[in-house]
């Protein structure tokens, strides 16, 4: 039998791909109240009257106008329909997977290994989450443009010409959108590093990567002061450069820690866990090790580079490892092709052990998108009788939870919901409903 074309394998991983996610797809609800205010910020009579973010308001902290509008347009369009929302989601992050398995397969991988690339992508846990989380469009949209950028590197294996002019521009285009997307797309000349390996014109790829770094260059000028202040009510945006060790062992950990939903509490967990974790990492980098010392020294300051905006932050939080993921999962990849039978299987191993934590993090949103749909649907039937705040409290460990769901916004479909609800603990008497594990409210038992 003749192999299946190059457009064939690379539709036919996508569909795959979407069918792995589907406990992604299928989640009825939302997960946390990013969402849902930019909802509520939509919820206008027609598209004229959206609130459009502005291009030129260079001095807010978080200038995402690519990401923001597109953002308010989809949530006018397809807010009240969570499925359709999540698919549009796992849509453009099963794109970037396959993006990703063809960048790896032009550095030289064969290409079962590259759509094994793009499979344990979307299986690993930091992607799990993104994918799962209507809040992570700027993620989603950064890694788009980073791996365009980086297959039109890839691309320049022929002798210089005309074409190397309409690549700078591409990249130069590129890197600059990707900055209208996120902060931190700052470090997109980083990732476009991989271009050199194998390349035959590393001086072009060099010089692209410089045109790369000159948006950057500008944005930071335009932008490093307030991107370095921290705004009122954005503790968690507050920085030192101490927070680094830390936060760079919780990002390397955090995979290698099935079934944990969020980095943050990682060197909380027991001294047996972190053990096993730290084996799990240093089997992957002695694996790495048996091809030479640059395999894991490359893997180890791709995946730190690719991280540096949000090491200085005080909490880690898993969407901020979107593109180290893939970097961490490309460079693996291609490595693979290399290893002798015994660091395969480690490292296979250890990729097993990823990509359970990512399934019970897809799982775990799902789980979290139920008790969401039930929660408003309840909630929102007291809201139209009650007078004073409702006063709710949460199943044991859940709270935090509920204040995801109700934290800043205004509205849900049209209900007023900001100051009318209430947190409390289950041993306050005041309580009058405990929100039970799937969301529905309930009256404390007395």
């Amino acid at each position: 039998m003749k192999p299946a074309s190059a457009p064939s394998t690379w539709l036919g991983l996508f569909a795959l791909l979407l069918l792995l996610q589907l406990p992604l797809i299928l989640n009825p609800g939302y997960f946390s109240h990013d969402e849902l205010q930019w909802w509520a910020r939509a919820d206008v009579a027609d598209w004229a009257a959206l609130p459009w973010e502005s291009w030129t308001r260079l001095g807010v902290f978080q200038y995402r106008p690519l990401t923001f509008n597109l953002w308010l347009a989809l949530s006018y369009t397809l807010a009240d329909e969570p499925v359709l929302m999540h698919a549009v989601f796992v849509g453009l992050g099963s794109l970037n997977a396959v993006l990703l398995g063809v960048c790896v397969e032009k550095a030289g991988a064969p290409r079962r290994h590259a759509v094994f690339a793009a499979i344990l992508f979307v299986l690993s846990p930091y992607v799990a989450y993104v994918h799962g989380w209507v809040a992570t469009l700027a993620d989603l949209l950064t890694l788009l443009l980073a791996l365009a950028s980086l297959r039109l590197l890839q691309r320049m294996a022929r002798p210089p010409g005309a074409h190397d002019l309409v690549t700078g521009v591409l990249i130069v285009v590129l890197s600059s959108a990707a900055l209208l997307c996120k902060e931190a797309a700052i470090v997109l000349p980083f990732a476009l590093l991989p271009a050199l390996y194998r390349h035959p014109r590393p001086r072009a790829v060099l010089g692209m990567i410089a045109l790369a770094a000159t948006p950057v260059a500008i944005y930071l000028l335009l932008r490093l002061p307030v991107i370095l202040a921290t705004p009122p009510g954005s503790e968690a945006y507050a920085w030192s450069v101490g927070n680094v060790p830390r936060r760079l062992a919780e990002y390397l950990l955090f995979p290698f820690l099935p079934p944990l939903f969020e980095v943050a509490p990682v060197l909380a967990k027991s001294p047996p866990r972190l053990l096993g974790a730290a084996a799990c990492l240093s089997a992957a980098l002695v694996a790495l090790g048996t091809l030479g010392w640059r395999w894991p020294v490359a893997w180890l300051a791709l995946f730190a580079a690719l991280l540096a905006p949000v090491l200085v932050l005080g909490t880690s939080y898993g969407q901020y490892a979107y593109l180290a993921s893939a970097a961490a999962v490309g460079i693996a990849t291609l490595a693979w092709t290399r290893l002798r039978f015994a660091p395969r299987i480690a490292l296979g191993v250890v990729a097993a052990v990823a990509c359970v934590h990512g399934m019970a993090i897809a799982w775990r949103m799902h789980d979290i998108g139920i008790a969401h749909r039930n929660f408003y649907a309840d909630l929102t039937e007291r809201l139209g009788t009650a007078r004073a705040p409702l006063r709710l409290a949460a199943a044991d460990g859940d709270r935090w939870m509920i204040e995801r769901f109700v934290a800043g916004v205004p509205s849900y479909r049209g209900v007023a919901v900001a100051g009318r609800v209430e947190i409390l603990d289950r041993t306050d008497g005041s309580v009058e409903f405990v929100v039970q594990k799937d969301g529905h409210l309930a009256p404390p038992s007395r």
